[in-house]
């Protein structure tokens, strides 16, 4: 027996999300913050782009920067439909075999893999949705985006542009409020507390809620009264990876309240202990 594959299947998932999460806000501060970190920290940042799965850049194609936004946006939809096509294929393998128990265990499967997609990929494509809006005024009135400055903000294009992209950032942050709405329809077996007086019996009631496998990638990490944090995570990462550097021009009040901002955040988790 390998030691290592033991320890791979003994990682705590939890922890996995949380180094995952933090890093992805890590390695986008030097884009939000428009500054470059001294070694060997800069080189550092590069290696960890791999959490923003920034190997999915498109930037070496010379292509329009406004569709390297929509191939970016469109990645996710494209593992997903490959994800679907999997299973349906591999359902009608199952299904001559007539056993209900073997295709539940695959929808439940083939629902995670989609939300573990999803867990990845939302915050790379807000980001990249997102910095397709961070434009930069010039004392003469002239617009440019800073992630590409030879495109006019001013243009008639750009803003054919955002239009488009307005859709797919309203599309892409529908979807934790669609997991929310999921988990408040489902919160009281989530959460049966009301039914037990030990939380251990509660814990063990929700971990054997065979109704709950389809979502439980959203909440088994979390505690029983927390079984809406994925989805203040979520907001969170986008928050710090996207929203922030859009909401000042100074780049130094942007430092400044992100600091404020993730202090409040150590804080809140440190008394919340959501995990």
């Amino acid at each position: 027996r390998v030691p290592i594959i033991g320890v791979l299947f003994n990682i705590d998932l939890a922890l996995l999300k949380v180094i995952w999460s933090t890093m992805q806000i890590v390695v986008s501060v030097s884009y939000n913050l428009q500054i470059s970190f001294p070694e060997p920290y800069q080189q550092f940042s590069s290696w960890m782009s791999f959490f923003h799965l920034d190997i999915f850049s498109i930037d070496c194609i010379n292509w329009p920067y406004f569709w390297s936004v929509y191939v970016i946006s469109s990645i996710p939809m494209i593992c997903l439909s490959i994800c679907w096509c999997v299973y349906f294929i591999r359902k009608s393998i199952k299904i001559s075999k007539g056993d209900h128990e073997i295709l539940t265990k695959l929808l439940n499967t083939h629902i995670r893999y989609s939300l573990l997609i999803v867990f990845l990929f939302l915050p790379t494509v807000a980001s990249s949705q997102f910095r397709a809006l961070h434009c930069d005024v010039l004392k003469d009135g002239t617009s440019y985006l800073i992630a590409n400055s030879a495109i006019d903000c001013n243009s008639e294009s750009y803003h054919r542009f955002v239009a488009i992209n307005g859709c797919l950032i309203a599309i892409y942050q529908a979807i934790p409020l669609f997991y929310l709405g999921i988990l408040y329809q489902h919160r009281k077996r989530i959460n049966p507390h009301h039914s037990f007086k030990h939380p251990v019996k509660a814990y063990r009631k929700r971990d054997n809620d065979k109704s709950l496998d389809l979502i439980r990638f959203l909440f088994k990490d979390y505690k029983l009264s927390r079984w809406y944090f994925e989805v203040v995570d979520i907001y969170r990462r986008i928050f710090f990876t996207s929203i922030l550097p859009l909401l000042f021009r100074d780049n130094s009040i942007v430092a400044y309240f992100g600091c404020i901002l993730a202090f409040l955040f150590i804080i809140f988790f440190r008394e919340e202990l959501p995990y």
